[in-house]
């Protein structure tokens, strides 16, 4: 019964022959004529879209509603310089919380009301039930 241990140059070289593998294998798959072609597909239609949409935007820049569009866009930044729109951003958003505050306060309200009621009757049916005779058994 006596086993030899596997040889540790064995499994070494059994590693390093996988990486050199692999290695191999990654040149051999980037170097394909089917991957040089898939490349140059892919950029010929990036070119195309590329292209495709540079004259788009030249015709909408030149466009009655490219014109419009620019002409807002420049109120909207000069009115963002000013403070304009901050100013007007801060007014709709303390609007905003004091609507919530003011309802969140209501609703507090409504609850504190609720609880009195109940705290009320409980405390009155406590001393009705102090009040009452004990039970006969």
């Amino acid at each position: 019964m006596s086993e030899t241990p596997p040889n540790d140059d064995s499994l070494t070289e059994a590693f390093r022959k996988l990486g050199a593998s692999l290695v191999d294998t990654i040149h051999v798959a980037w170097n394909s004529p089917e991957r040089v072609k898939l490349q140059q597909e892919i950029e010929a239609g990036l070119t195309d879209v590329s292209e495709t949409l540079k004259v788009e935007i030249d015709q909408i820049k030149e466009s009655p509603s490219g014109q419009q569009l620019k002409s807002d866009f420049d109120e909207f930044k000069e009115r963002v310089n000013s403070g304009e729109v901050e100013n007007q951003f801060r007014q709709e958003l303390l609007k905003a919380l004091n609507i919530a505050n003011t309802e969140l306060e209501k609703v507090a309200s409504r609850l504190r009301g609720t609880e009195a009621g109940s705290s009320s009757e409980t405390s009155h049916s406590e001393e009705t039930q102090d009040n009452e005779p004990p039970a006969a058994s």
